[in-house]
């Protein structure tokens, strides 16, 4: 479904959406990035700020969240460098190309929304679902530890992205529904002798 997501894309929203789908940052997070926030010498991104609706807020959204520090995508990093190479500190990395300001949320909804309908996605899969949901599930669902994972959504705690792991679940049904007892291979098991104790 990715790959049809991107097949869609308008050209001036890619950068943002890319950027969502390869960090796992929160929609608001990614519109409030400034150049400023990267270090493009060791290839990091600080996730210091939000925005709450149209008011940018220099903390992160949730009541013990702290900066985060996310590496830069391989896949992302030619855009970034040149945003980040040709604009003052405090421009923001994404903008709205019709407006040269920063994405304002109505415009990442719409745009989301124009997506969506190109896809098939029903109205309930959010940005923030087919993003940041999407890439926990996808790096829990390849063996990438919680922790890991953790780090990289800026979690205050492992705890909080164990909701996760519910894919991994998910991926554990298929892996042990291969097996079948009654496959072609398995031959008269009597199982009255057989404990589960």
């Amino acid at each position: 479904m990715q790959k049809r997501v991107l097949e869609v894309i308008p050209e001036e929203g890619k950068p943002i959406v890319i950027f969502l789908m390869l960090t796992g940052c929160r929609p608001g997070e990614a519109r409030a990035l400034k150049c400023k926030d990267v270090d493009l010498e060791k290839r990091i991104i600080k996730i210091s700020a939000t925005f709450s609706g149209g008011i940018y807020r220099e903390k992160r959204k949730g009541k013990k969240a702290k900066n985060a520090i996310i590496p830069i995508h391989q896949e992302l990093y030619p855009y970034i460098k040149d945003r980040v190479e040709e604009n003052l500190p405090d421009a923001y990395v994404f903008t709205n190309p019709k407006t040269s300001k920063y994405f304002s949320k109505s415009k990442l909804e719409k745009l989301w929304a124009s997506i969506r309908e190109k896809v098939g996605l029903t109205k309930d899969v959010r940005l923030y679902d087919a993003t940041r949901h999407s890439f926990a599930s996808q790096l829990v669902n390849k063996g990438v530890s919680l922790l890991s994972v953790s780090r990289l959504l800026g979690h205050s705690s492992v705890k909080m992205t164990e909701r996760y792991a519910h894919s991994d679940i998910e991926k554990l049904r298929v892996d042990v529904n291969s097996l079948s007892l009654s496959d072609d291979k398995i031959y008269d098991i009597n199982v009255t002798n057989v404990s589960l104790k």
